[in-house]
């Protein structure tokens, strides 16, 4: 259930980028923006190390877009990823009307489900209700069939062969979602980012026109402590058990040398005398 805050002032839209690191976050962030506001990375490293706001006025709107680190990030801890991820929060306060969780076209993999994960329990359950779907690198998945000389498949048979625990998510989150070209005419992205805009807007009036807010945040923040509590306490009784049971390992090992010992010395005693 939504935490339903300040209503969204209607020229005004605030989006926090999301994702593992080199799959496009920085440019989606300049086609909403339409222009090069955020540096990107021609490779899988990560220009964005802190999370950085950028806006722009665009078809009647002020927008506010912040570009986050990448999560697992190799030249960033996930502690550091994290505090920077809650800064978003601040960055865009009240706090922002969509959450776009940005992924390469092509084959989902574990990893991109454990991303997802991640958010999930740092987000909060409130996460669904603000989740948008942006499929990165529609360019380069539709040059992938041009070359094997195959059919290209419509962005709707993309999202039909999405595994089935990725769409449990996309489900949830009211398959919300956009196929962005970042390479495309600036016209075909203009028309991208409206349908996006269109999205985020019905999206708002099914949350009776509110924000993700700290509210959410406190509230999932406290769930993954408790849950990082839970865990302590396991890792806590797993490794007393460890202790334990090499504890009666120990002594099993004593009785046992004790038990030999003690036979040694009944076997000596009843052996008889020799006689000079």
């Amino acid at each position: 259930m939504p935490f339903f805050g300040k209503p969204a002032p209607p020229n005004e839209l605030r989006f926090v980028m999301i994702g593992k690191t080199g799959v496009g976050k920085s440019r989606v962030g300049n086609t909403i923006l339409g222009e090069k506001a955020f540096l990107f990375a021609t490779d899988s490293k990560s220009c964005t190390k802190e999370c950085r706001l950028e806006s722009a006025q665009r078809f009647g709107k002020k927008i506010d877009v912040v570009d986050t680190p990448g999560v697992f990030d190799t030249e960033n801890d996930l502690t550091t990823t994290q505090k920077e991820i809650s800064r978003c929060i601040g960055m865009t306060a009240p706090g922002p009307h969509a959450i776009l969780f940005c992924v390469p076209m092509g084959r989902i993999t574990d990893q991109e489900m454990d991303v997802l994960e991640h958010y999930k329990k740092y987000f909060g359950p409130s996460l669904l209700n603000y989740l948008v779907f942006i499929f990165t690198h529609k360019d380069s998945w539709k040059e992938s069939y041009e070359d094997r000389k195959e059919k290209v498949p419509s962005d709707e048979l993309y999202i039909k062969s999405l595994p089935k625990k990725f769409q449990s998510y996309f489900d949830r989150s009211k398959k919300r979602y956009i196929c962005l070209n970042n390479r495309a005419p600036n016209d075909e992205k203009d028309e991208t980012v409206k349908r996006l805009i269109g999205n985020v807007e019905h999206m708002l009036s099914e949350n009776g026109n509110a924000c993700y807010t700290d509210t959410n945040h406190a509230e999932a923040e406290k769930i993954l402590q408790d849950t990082m509590k839970v865990d302590s306490i396991r890792d806590e009784i797993k490794q007393s058990m460890s202790f334990i049971n090499k504890l009666q390992l120990r002594f099993k090992l004593f009785f046992s040398e004790l038990s030999l010992r003690i036979r040694g010395i009944s076997v000596l005693e009843k052996e008889p005398a020799s006689v000079n």
